[in-house]
């Protein structure tokens, strides 16, 4: 009971700590300190929390504490290039499935300069119809200082952050995935990807593409962000801009 209240007031003081998703190397060092002061191991104690130590890592992303991925690497890299995280993906495509009916929970945010990734911001649940996610090629996600690669099996893909319009993280079940719009012109092409920890993949995109945007999105075109998408109770469907009520057949309550 004891250790259960000493862990309690830990949490309490990392929400704090977290409450605008900011975490410099001061601010770390501090809740080491506290953690010691309580008889704690503070690396112990994000262990046994993997979604605060999520928390910490993005928040400490957003300060400009970039990580670093352990080599052999995936890619090729280039002079002068950082290679910040990898992780084994699956590219998926949606194709039309008019008898699966499956929920889509998550959020888009747009990247602009300026703009970092917030934790509390992932929250909602969305059903979309007559659709499903299928998998199209396997392979890794490598996120650099300049640009992100996926390296499959039959394909490879790469993305320029001045390219990049928005991200989305999301679930489909179980499944954690990140879709990643890139402009192509006047049109925008979706990459989506199923991963593990893709919030903290959107952190690093974020804040790695931060230098390579025009300090203005103005010129960016819009991306249609889940488009099709139905609220939670079917009574609503998202148009690209607006929701826009579903037309129910005649007699339906």
């Amino acid at each position: 009971m004891f250790g259960d209240s000493k862990e309690k007031q830990l949490t309490e003081h990392v929400d704090q700590a977290l409450a605008d998703d900011i975490l410099s190397v001061d601010d770390q060092h501090k809740l080491f300190e506290f953690a010691r002061s309580l008889g704690l191991d503070f690396n112990e104690y994000l262990n046994k929390h993997p979604a605060t130590q999520d928390r910490v890592i993005i928040a400490g992303i957003n300060a400009g504490l970039l990580p670093g991925a352990k080599p052999p690497y995936h890619i090729l890299v280039k002079p002068g290039e950082e290679v910040l995280v990898e992780a084994y993906a699956s590219m998926l495509k949606e194709v039309a499935d008019r008898a699966w009916q499956g929920g889509y929970s998550g959020v888009s945010f747009r990247i602009a300069k300026g703009v970092r990734y917030r934790t509390g911001g992932t929250r909602g649940h969305m059903q979309q119809v007559g659709t499903k996610m299928v998998v199209t090629d396997a392979g890794w996600l490598s996120v650099t200082s300049t640009r992100i690669i996926f390296s499959g099996k039959t394909s490879t893909r790469e993305i320029h952050y001045a390219k990049l319009v928005n991200l989305t993280v999301f679930a489909v079940g179980v499944t954690e995935c990140l879709a990643i719009a890139v402009s192509k012109g006047q049109d925008v092409d979706t990459q989506t990807y199923a991963i593990s920890r893709p919030h903290l993949f959107a952190a690093v995109i974020t804040a790695a593409a931060q230098p390579h945007l025009p300090e203005s999105s103005e010129a960016l075109p819009a991306a249609p962000s889940n488009v099709g998408l139905i609220s939670g109770d079917g009574a609503w469907r998202w148009d690209g801009q607006t929701w826009q009520p579903v037309a129910r057949p005649q007699g339906d309550a």
